[in-house]
């Protein structure tokens, strides 16, 4: 499944994407389903707290909705499903618990930054207020001079848990998708010399609308293992960036299982991969007022974004 956090009719909804339309899992649920608790699709982390039994659910919701449609000759008012044009996509898991991304975590991308990739994986987190979904803007703050794009492959958490081994983490992985890591490299520290408290992560990487999510999470029952995959993104059409998920230094195995010795993972929690080379950091290129963003991962699909500038609001 592709599922989806979307904004129809003014209300946030829960569902899953497919080719015909986005299906109202709560509203499938309620037509088709006699009895049972509607809450597990109020919202993706109740979805994805309900675990496989929730997830299988959904399934059957999404097929008797696809079921019931293909034997319609019309599209009645009550229609389960949502048609394009008629709802937002959000970022897939709106209010997370935690989004945690790894630096360095591909090889080349070290290189071009002229920093050596660390022994062990070393994480900085983002926030919710900088969420958005499929064709969101990204709001540039006046005050830097250098907003930067990295695209990454995340894994979305399915399970609590905690001291997980690297055996164990894909029982704890509910599916993937595609994070666009947006950074103001000038706030973040850079090019200046090491300042005094080290580089300032947080208001570097903490901006509003900084982190582009989605389109959807692809349930692992579909991306069962997330290598190799082409990972690759443009600006304006002119690819920026093109690797492949395989040369990440951690792989998401071990990137999960490291987190968890020391902080309990939750549903709906982040875990994104980090980025591979052709940032603008390394070009001097970075992103300017109208510029259209294309992040890309096989196998996932394409999250666009478009660039504004705050002082021009």
């Amino acid at each position: 499944m592709h599922l989806v956090t979307y904004s129809a009719f003014g209300e946030e909804k829960v569902g899953a994407h497919t080719e015909v339309g986005v299906v109202d899992l709560k509203f499938g649920y309620k037509r088709y389903f006699e009895s049972g608790s509607q809450t597990i699709f109020s919202d993706m982390r109740n979805l994805l707290s309900a675990g496989a039994s929730g997830l299988k659910l959904a399934g059957e919701v999404v097929a008797c909705v696809l079921d019931s449609e293909k034997n319609q000759n019309h599209v009645s008012l009550d229609s389960c499903i949502v048609r394009s044009g008629s709802y937002k996509l959000l970022a897939p898991v709106t209010r997370p618990d935690k989004i945690l991304c790894p630096a360095v975590n591909y090889l080349e991308h070290g290189k071009e930054s002229n920093v050596s990739p660390p022994p062990e994986p070393y994480f900085f987190g983002k926030y919710v207020n900088a969420l958005i979904g499929q064709d969101g803007t990204v709001i540039i703050p006046s005050i830097t001079k250098m907003p930067d794009y990295e695209v990454e492959l995340a894994a979305i958490v399915g399970k609590r848990g905690k001291h997980i081994t690297r055996s164990e983490v894909d029982q704890y992985i509910a599916g993937y998708t595609i994070l666009n890591d947006v950074s103001m490299r000038d706030i973040q520290g850079w090019p200046k010399s090491n300042p005094t408290y080290g580089p300032h992560w947080l208001m570097g990487k903490g901006a509003d609308t900084s982190c582009p999510l989605g389109p959807w999470i692809v349930t692992r029952d579909e991306l069962p293992n997330p290598y190799p995959l082409r990972i690759k993104l443009s600006v304006n059409g002119s690819v920026k960036q093109d690797s492949l998920t395989s040369y990440q230094i951690f792989k998401v195995p071990e990137l999960v299982s490291y987190l968890s010795q020391i902080m309990t993972l939750e549903p709906g929690d982040i875990v994104s991969t980090g980025t591979p080379a052709g940032v603008g950091r390394t070009t001097g290129v970075f992103l300017k007022e109208g510029d259209r963003i294309d992040a890309e991962v096989e196998k996932i699909g394409v999250l666009t974004s478009f660039v504004k500038y705050e002082s021009s609001s």
